[in-house]
């Protein structure tokens, strides 16, 4: 006989302590304890990574923009949560993600970072009740009234919520106070019959001029059925990266120099043909595979064996060869490689990638 679901007790990994049983992949967000970076957004706290006039990643699933996508934002990853910090203390959590307006910023413009589910994970909250909790602090001179929480719908197939959803409505919204100190807040609503898709969002609207701490700090974001909070769900970090790499992957040279990416074909000329299989199957077919390092990040070059190192000068997308499955596109270099030769594209740089994208 099938079991019908948890049951008993167990003991929390995380706390020690005995509790009812809770069933695995409980919480419908990714990466809500904000432990993948793969765009190596900064953990210098001291220097962030600014936003520009669109939106940009503080952690991998989450975004962060400003209304207008004006200017005037920095995010970063936290990595410094230890013992006496409540998200370690009860649930082993060791980072966050930092939205903060920049120092001496006089604009007013609303902050958000936001979360986007695909439709296929969303139907089955349907008329439901479903739970958000997390945890949150705020910087010294947080300027803001409070932090607001939400929960959104929308009637829409795969939407991103920073344009909005169709037939969009908030499901919760909660002003919270903050402080230095973190707090861990829950919110439960019933969520509309109607729902195709579901998203997540904080923001807030600074006032004034920004202090050197105009920011909020969140971590151990959970989104589940039910009208109560469980203990957040700490997933393997193998688990956590691959479910994280459905959406962004990127090869990086880390700390190593002349890393080896992919050996291709040169046709003749300037341009070689690579093809990179993903480690998981992504969302959707990469819509952008001209993520690559540039100089000073990074230089990649390929071996031509008659003329030596040749740098690359472009990547382009072979969109009607990539798949799910693997990324194709051609590397032009600034010099010319013996057609028929295999060669090997590499960073001549530790701080060398290639990133292919299928985010929402």
């Amino acid at each position: 006989m099938a079991a019908a679901g948890a049951s008993g007790l167990y003991v929390n990994p995380n706390t020690g302590a005995a509790q009812a049983g809770l069933a695995p992949f409980r919480n419908a967000l990714i990466n809500g304890d904000m432990r993948i970076n793969q765009r190596g957004t900064s953990t210098n706290l001291a220097s962030l990574t600014a936003v520009g006039t669109t939106f940009a990643y503080s952690c991998d699933r989450w975004h962060a923009y400003r209304t207008g996508f004006v200017t005037g934002t920095a995010i970063a990853q936290g990595i410094n949560l230890t013992v006496g910090d409540m998200p370690f203390n009860e649930a082993g959590i060791t980072t966050f993600s930092r939205i903060s307006r920049i120092s001496g910023n006089t604009g007013t413009q609303e902050l958000f970072l936001a979360y986007n589910m695909e439709s296929q994970d969303s139907v089955k909250y349907k008329n439901k009740p479903v739970t958000l909790s997390f945890y949150v602090r705020g910087g010294a001179n947080f300027s803001g009234s409070g932090l607001y929480s939400e929960i959104l719908s929308g009637t829409g197939n795969d939407q991103v919520l920073r344009s909005g959803y169709t037939n969009g409505t908030v499901e919760q919204q909660k002003l919270t106070t903050i402080n230095t100190s973190w707090i861990k807040v829950t919110l439960t609503k019933t969520v509309s019959s109607l729902l195709n898709q579901i998203g997540v969002r904080f923001s807030y609207a600074p006032t004034g001029t920004a202090g050197a701490a105009d920011h909020f700090d969140i971590t151990g974001v959970q989104l589940e059925l039910g009208s109560v909070a469980t203990p957040f769900e700490v997933r393997p970090y193998s688990v956590e990266l691959q479910m994280c790499m459905r959406y962004y992957y990127r090869i990086s040279s880390s700390t190593n120099t002349y890393t080896g990416y992919s050996i291709g074909v040169c046709g003749g000329g300037a341009g070689v043909l690579y093809v990179i299989t993903y480690p998981v199957v992504m969302r959707i077919a990469a819509t952008n595979a001209s993520q690559f390092s540039t100089s000073p990040i990074g230089t990649f070059s390929f071996n031509t064996g008659a003329t030596g190192l040749v740098n690359v000068a472009s990547f382009i997308l072979v969109t009607d060869g990539c798949s799910i499955y693997n990324g194709v596109f051609i590397v032009n270099g600034t010099g010319t490689a013996t057609a028929g030769l295999s060669v090997q594209l590499r960073s001549s740089s530790s701080g060398g990638y290639i990133a292919f994208d299928a985010e929402m």
